[in-house]
């Protein structure tokens, strides 16, 4: 990762504000191997379960979502669609050019073939914060991903989730 181990992205402004504020989202850039350089912003969401994205991507990489090793109804954006997974290499691309290599990472991605959200890839916690420590500040409008043990070197080794 750039130096002090941070990959800074700020925030992406919608391009119309509501209620006479701008809407701001958690962006960061990806690409897959095999992707051909092409680069797509990818909403950073917390509270999807999964890495989801638009079918379209899995045409373009060759994927073939008839033989999808599994699938699921998910409910997004309002409506209940199913998500064929398959399993990709995926490159984190920093926001600022360096002279580094992208981070390349081995993740499940659920494809959508009636994709709805904004953005064509959706990171969520299985695949992505499972892989790097995140941090979003609304306040510096910026998203902030380090390496996986950042956290547990900042706060020490937590006790497991519990269920509620």
């Amino acid at each position: 990762m750039p130096s002090a181990d941070a990959w800074l992205y700020p925030f992406f402004a919608e391009p119309e504000p509501r209620r006479d504020r701008a809407v701001l989202r958690p962006v960061v850039t990806i690409s897959f191997e095999g992707f051909d350089g092409i680069v797509v912003d990818a909403l950073v969401d917390s509270g999807s379960e999964h890495v989801l994205a638009d079918a379209s991507i899995a045409d373009a990489l060759g994927i073939d979502l008839t033989n999808a090793f599994d699938s699921e109804p998910l409910g997004i954006a309002g409506a209940v669609v199913e998500a064929r997974f398959a399993a990709v290499n995926a490159l984190l691309i920093p926001w600022v050019p360096h002279d580094i290599a992208p981070i390349e990472w081995s993740l499940d991605v659920g494809f959508i073939k009636a994709w709805l959200p904004l953005y064509p890839v959706i990171l969520g916690n299985r695949g992505f914060f499972d892989q790097f420590t995140v941090s979003l500040s609304r306040f510096a409008q910026t998203t902030a991903v380090e390496p996986s043990t950042t956290f547990d070197e900042r706060f020490g080794v937590l006790p497991p989730a519990s269920k509620r």
